[in-house]
């Protein structure tokens, strides 16, 4: 009986559904990001001395990477039949035998070390030379595989890039696939698009100025909630990106497309680049300064996900300015004054928000009362002092109410001021039963996003909308 052919294996995108360069990269500018500074000097000793520079500094969970389990079932079957696997990746060698040991699936291992990158032709080198004549197949993913299908003759394929399965046809190479990869409506999802709803603060400023309806005003502030989500759904992307490892033990966050592994790394960080690209083009052509605004706004984000997420009050402080920051880029966009008024009450009803967001958080997470939890700068106990904080910092937000309907302001814009009173409860409705919502485990959202997505929230919306068309009369 003869023997059945080896089996190769690739590592990244095709066992597991990440990239053990970028993931150990990413990891380490979030710890040490000085750092960046040694990597074009790293990479001047040739790449796997790069690699192995990541590994030395870097270390990962092998139980915790997002591996495709179809291509774990294949591999067992192969076993059953008696196939002798082996694991050939391009990926350090010091993670690839922490996940051979771990799955416990594969005879031996390639992998690349300080001296070599088992890459391309490198690996289809090795991998002749390992198979000493025998007959064997590989499975991978990349363009960079196809070299070695060529060589065989014949491609096990899973979770192709695109345009991998079109080249193999055009070399009329026969082709065992075992799944297709993700479908755009994975891409959709992490962008978080039900995030763009916070976005529409932006038509604010000109909804005060009783301009909503001037078309170059309206024109200018979509635009600018256009710009807005793309730029806001790159930020949320590089967290995302940052936050790999939190996510995948988190118990929702670990469903999210990156965490788990159902989206490419490198085509992330390529969606990044063409929606920071798209936004700030557009915001340009609206207006040079709400591109600076923007431009800003992103940055923040990032060094928000890197490090100020992980100190306590700092990360609702930043909330609450990521919020107040859309009211901004839409006066800019609509060429409207903001008032101190509008001002000081986004303060405050933004920093309660953003204490409303964290204390749902915290509620929802498991875990010790004495021990930080992991990402955060709090503890399980602070959360009643957060909510204390942040009941305070809503009611604040309604006081600024009062205090501007005895202003001079009100009297200049409205025929009918005293009807705007009703403002007040009606807000005070609002921020008390949001904050019940969040006591009662009900809060699963960010709170903007919650609200537009909750009819009662909507209704008193629709109350208050009312109230001020009264006042105008």
């Amino acid at each position: 009986m003869s023997q059945p052919p080896l089996l190769f294996v690739d590592l990244d995108n095709t066992l597991t559904r990440s990239d053990l360069f970028l993931e150990p990269l990413l990891q380490l500018l979030r710890r040490e990001p000085l750092a960046l500074i040694l990597l074009p000097f790293w990479l001047l000793h040739g790449r796997g001395y790069f690699k192995q520079q990541l590994a030395d500094r870097v270390t990962i969970n092998p139980g915790d990477l997002p591996y495709d389990e179809e291509v774990l079932d294949y591999l067992k079957q192969q076993r059953d039949a008696g196939r002798k696997i082996v694991l050939a990746t391009a990926s350090n060698q010091t993670f690839a035998r922490m996940i051979a040991d771990h799955l416990g699936l594969f005879d031996d291992v390639i992998a690349s070390s300080f001296d070599i990158n088992t890459k391309g032709k490198n690996k289809l080198a090795m991998m002749k030379h390992y198979a000493d004549g025998q007959d064997f197949d590989y499975l991978g993913d990349s363009h960079a595989d196809i070299p070695i299908w060529k060589a065989i003759g014949r491609a096990v394929v899973v979770s192709p890039q695109p345009g991998v399965l079109w080249r193999l046809k055009q070399r009329a190479i026969p082709v065992e696939l075992i799944h297709e990869a993700p479908g755009p409506a994975v891409y959709l999802q992490a962008l978080r698009p039900w995030q763009w709803l916070k976005n529409t603060l932006v038509f604010v400023p000109l909804i005060l100025a009783k301009q909503l309806f001037e078309p170059a005003g309206l024109l200018a502030v979509t635009g600018t909630f256009v710009s807005f989500s793309l730029i806001a759904s790159a930020g949320y992307l590089v967290n995302d990106l940052l936050d790999l490892e939190a996510d995948r033990v988190h118990p929702r966050k670990k469903l999210r497309p990156l965490a788990s592994g159902k989206l490419s790394l490198w085509n992330v960080v390529f969606l990044v680049a063409a929606l920071l690209l798209a936004g700030l083009l557009l915001a340009w052509l609206i207006d040079g300064k709400l591109a600076l605004v923007l431009s800003i706004y992103f940055i923040v984000t990032v060094v928000y996900s890197l490090e100020l997420k992980r100190h306590a009050l700092v990360d609702v402080i930043m909330i609450a300015g990521f919020y107040a920051a859309r009211i901004i880029a839409g006066g800019l966009a609509a060429s409207v004054e903001i008032s101190f008024w509008l001002l000081a009450f986004s303060i405050f009803i933004f920093l309660s928000l953003a204490l409303l967001k964290r204390c749902a958080e915290i509620r929802n997470v498991e875990h010790e009362a004495d021990t930080l939890i992991p990402g955060r700068g709090y503890y399980k106990d602070d959360e009643l002092l957060l909510s204390i904080m942040g009941v305070a910092s809503g009611y604040l937000a309604v006081v600024v109410i009062a205090f501007y309907l005895n202003s001079n302001e009100v009297v200049s814009l409205y025929g009918f001021p005293q009807a705007l009173w009703l403002v007040c409860p009606l807000m005070l409705y609002w921020i008390s039963r949001m904050w019940l919502k969040t006591h009662r485990d009900e809060m699963h959202d960010d709170p903007l996003v919650f609200a537009l997505r909750d009819k009662v929230s909507l209704f008193t919306g629709g109350l208050l909308a009312l109230v001020m068309l009264m006042a105008t009369v």
